[in-house]
Order: structure tokens, then C-alpha cells, then sequence
């Protein structure tokens, strides 16, 4: 189990632990980061606190480092706010830098290289087609990466070590787009 129950929270990992951050308890959000070990079961324990309490944020992660970015924040607007730990220390987030745009409602895939997120939502207007990317290794601020096909928020994600997909999505939508994760530009269609 959790601490507490809650919902909207982001998540990842590496292949030893698996990271659950932040997320709704309703009617506040938290800003507590936990951790499971993959090999062993148990209840999840605590592994520091967000820089900021939120909902709805994306993550994404390497082996070294899990990153969550965007999200809703309690005082009921969105963030722009990337933080990152060290998987395999426990502590507190730190500052990695921000995503071009305030949104919520994103998803994040990874190489070990790179971290991007696709879509969301942009207060107060409406589903984003921004696709952001970091260099996981270092820190600052999310580059442009190009455009999704469609303006979509909560697509699925998922990745190989060169390609990402983003799938579905808001307003409801069957296309698949993808990206090379290692170069930059529009999302390319891979189906449906």
C-alpha cells in the first residue's frame, strides 16, 4: 500500500525501485515522494518530499534520475515546474528547471538520454500539442521539440530506447503519434 490513498499522482523508476510522486488525497494534493523495491514486497516508504505539492504532473526517468514535470498545483492553477531526485538516494526533490508551458494533464516517456513530455492541458485554455525535452543528465530549462498531430490531453505514453509514442488521448482520438526521441521535430503518424 501507499501512505494514503490518493489519485492523480505520477510515476517511474528504474529496474530496483519504482517512484510514486505527489497526487490528490481530496481535497488537497501532497507533495510526498515513496518508493517500492521491485524485488522485495511491501508497503511503499517514504523517500522525501516534491518541491511543490501537485496533481496530474508528468514523469519520466533514467536509471539515475526520475523527473516530474507540470502538474496542477493545490492553489488551483497549473505549473510549469520540472524537479528531479537521485533514484538510488533517498532526500528531497530538487530544482531541475521549468517546461516552455504551464500545463497539467501530460505525459512523459524517456531514453536514457533525454526526457519529453507531450501534450496536456494549458490553463485556461484548452489541449496542447507542445512537446518539451531535457537532457536528463544535467539541469535547466525544457527546449521545444516540435508539435504532437493533435492537441490532446492524458494521451498514453511509452518508449524504446529510440523511439516514443504518444497515443490517444482528449478529446477522445484513436491516432498514434511518434518521435525519435534523439533528434527533434513533429510527431510523425505511427497508426491508429
Amino acid at each position: 500500500d501507499l501512505s494514503v490513498a490518493r489519485y492523480g499522482a505520477s510515476g517511474g523508476g528504474n529496474k530496483t525501485r519504482g517512484i510514486f510522486c505527489g497526487g490528490n488525497l481530496s481535497p488537497a494534493v501532497t507533495n510526498t515522494i515513496e518508493y517500492i523495491t521491485f524485488s522485495t514486497e511491501g508497503n511503499a516508504a517514504d523517500f522525501g518530499d516534491d518541491i511543490e505539492a501537485k496533481q496530474i504532473a508528468a514523469a519520466c526517468a533514467n536509471n539515475t534520475r526520475f523527473l516530474n514535470a507540470g502538474g496542477r498545483k493545490s492553489s488551483n492553477y497549473d505549473t510549469n515546474v520540472i524537479s528531479y531526485i537521485t533514484i538510488p538516494t533517498l532526500g528531497n526533490a530538487a530544482d531541475f528547471g521549468d517546461l516552455s508551458v504551464q500545463r497539467q494533464n501530460l505525459k512523459g516517456l524517456s531514453s536514457n538520454i533525454r526526457g519529453v513530455w507531450g501534450g496536456g492541458y494549458a490553463s485556461p485554455g484548452a489541449a496542447s500539442n507542445v512537446i518539451d525535452y531535457v537532457t536528463i543528465s544535467t539541469t535547466g530549462n525544457a527546449t521545444d521539440f516540435g508539435n504532437l498531430n493533435n492537441s490532446v490531453l492524458v494521451p498514453g505514453a511509452a518508449a524504446s530506447t529510440t523511439r516514443g509514442l504518444f497515443a490517444g488521448g482528449s478529446p477522445v482520438t484513436n491516432v498514434i503519434d511518434y518521435i525519435t526521441i534523439a533528434t527533434t521535430g513533429n510527431a510523425t503518424d505511427f497508426g491508429d
